[in-house]
């Protein structure tokens, strides 16, 4: 119920069914999604019901290839591991004192799961630019408008602040007009 009222974008009513079905059973996809919906409102809430989550999925995962014969481990799949190094990433640039570092390796480990998430692409090149390293964000950028990010405006500034600092102000003039 609450994954299916986080889905309908009524996050706050998604909070107390998720929070019974942990009290039933604590798993990583519950502590996902508690860190989702609660990030909306309280960021740093929602880090730690993330990281509680990456947490217990590798506990799961090791706990499970340590069984003879080996159990299916209550884990996250490489889609869900993705999300939730993207969720922590996006939740950990809105907290009070951000560190940048942290976010773009929060970023990269989201992509080195799925390197094809555009939105992923574009905030991991956004993060760069915001840190001043331009020439590492510009691909990023570019991948997130080669897999259908084009009709963002932050992508579209992005790149246009990559090029001004890089001292193309012809490409930076023609962004800016996007």
């Amino acid at each position: 119920l609450g994954v299916a009222l986080a889905a309908s974008n009524r996050h706050a009513e998604a909070v107390s069914p998720l929070q019974k079905a942990w009290k039933l059973r604590p798993d990583p996809l519950t502590a996902k999604a508690l860190g989702h919906v609660i990030g909306l409102e309280k960021p740093a809430k929602g880090v730690a019901w993330l990281e509680k989550a990456l947490k217990l999925a590798s506990n799961a995962t090791r706990t499970a290839l340590q069984k003879k014969p080996a159990v299916n481990a209550t884990g996250l799949s490489t889609a869900q591991a993705a999300s939730v190094y993207h969720d922590l990433a996006a939740l950990k640039s809105r907290l009070p004192k951000t560190d940048i570092a942290q976010v773009v390796d929060l970023y990269r480990q989201s992509l080195a799961l799925a390197p094809k998430r555009p939105l992923t692409q574009e905030n991991c090149g956004l993060a760069l630019a915001v840190a001043g390293r331009h020439d590492e964000a510009l691909p990023h950028l570019m991948e997130a408008k080669r897999l259908g990010r084009d009709n963002s405006a932050d992508l579209h500034s992005g790149l246009g602040a990559v090029h001004y600092a890089q001292g193309k102000l012809k490409k930076a003039v023609a962004r800016d007009r996007k």
